[in-house]
């Protein structure tokens, strides 16, 4: 389902970490959910662990839903949620909270980097950066490269919602 990334920070699980089987709705509080097969996910272990999700699970105070974006559940979409920002200067691919939910998967998943992650922020910038530096090769004719810009701009892909904003809008139809 996830293709070998992490369902919350799109890496892909080799890379950044050993991978985890994470309930979404945590199996302390929701018993009945532990072998539900929507309930189970493929996650880094730091988007997994105590510092992050863990058995973290906010929920909205009046309806009593899940304030973190289920990524199975084929409705929400997290660009809704959540902007996706390259920053040219710096370099550096940054994931900000567009609204309360969007907000509490940046700090909870620390996509930024700013408790601890770093070498996410660090592998995302990269990849992000080689991949604009692809696309300029693929403006100058580079059928391979572009082959390989249209594989990267398949949701299956690690940072696919980067690449369909920076990447899939500029690639021939």
């Amino acid at each position: 389902m996830f293709n070998g990334k992490c369902a919350y920070c799109e890496s892909k699980i080799i890379v950044v970490t050993y991978g985890a089987i994470e309930h979404f709705y945590p199996k302390s509080q929701y018993p009945d959910l532990t072998f539900t097969w929507e309930n189970l996910l493929l996650s880094c272990d730091k988007c997994n662990d105590a510092n992050h999700k863990g058995t973290n699970f906010p929920l909205d105070d009046i309806t009593g839903n899940p304030l973190l974006i289920d990524p199975t559940d084929g409705v929400t979409d997290p660009n809704t949620h959540l902007e996706f920002v390259w920053d040219e200067m710096a370099k550096l691919a940054s994931v900000y909270g567009r609204d309360r939910r969007g907000q509490i998967v940046e700090d909870l998943f620390d996509l930024n980097g700013m408790r601890g992650r770093k070498e996410l922020i660090n592998y995302r910038s990269q990849y992000i950066k080689r991949l604009l530096a692809l696309l300029r090769l693929a403006k100058q004719g580079d059928s391979e490269v572009l082959s390989v810009l249209q594989e990267a701009c398949q949701p299956g892909a690690e940072y696919y919602a980067f690449a369909s904003i920076y990447i899939l809008p500029h690639l021939p139809p």
